[in-house]
């Protein structure tokens, strides 16, 4: 599932796959896309084949501050993942 949501949002919305997050019985797959247009049919077209609960959102951020402040490590926590 999540090899195929990398290939089709880059393929579809020249997305780039930045990160997952796992808590909470939830795992939450962020990327960086040209455009939103068409996000939702293309996550639900790669979902049909799985069966799993989803949603889906997009939010603007053309400066990659959630990225920078939130899915970045810091410094301490880029060490501990070497």
């Amino acid at each position: 599932m999540e090899d195929r949501l990398a290939e089709q949002m880059a393929e579809a919305l020249d997305g780039i796959y930045v990160a997952r997050n796992t808590s909470h019985g939830k795992r939450i797959f962020y990327y960086y896309c040209a455009s939103s247009t068409g996000f939702e049919g293309v996550v639900a077209e790669i979902m049909e084949g799985f069966s799993y609960e989803y949603t889906c959102q997009s939010t603007t951020d053309p400066g990659w501050t959630f990225y920078q402040q939130f899915l970045y490590p810091t410094p301490q926590e880029y060490r501990s993942i070497l």
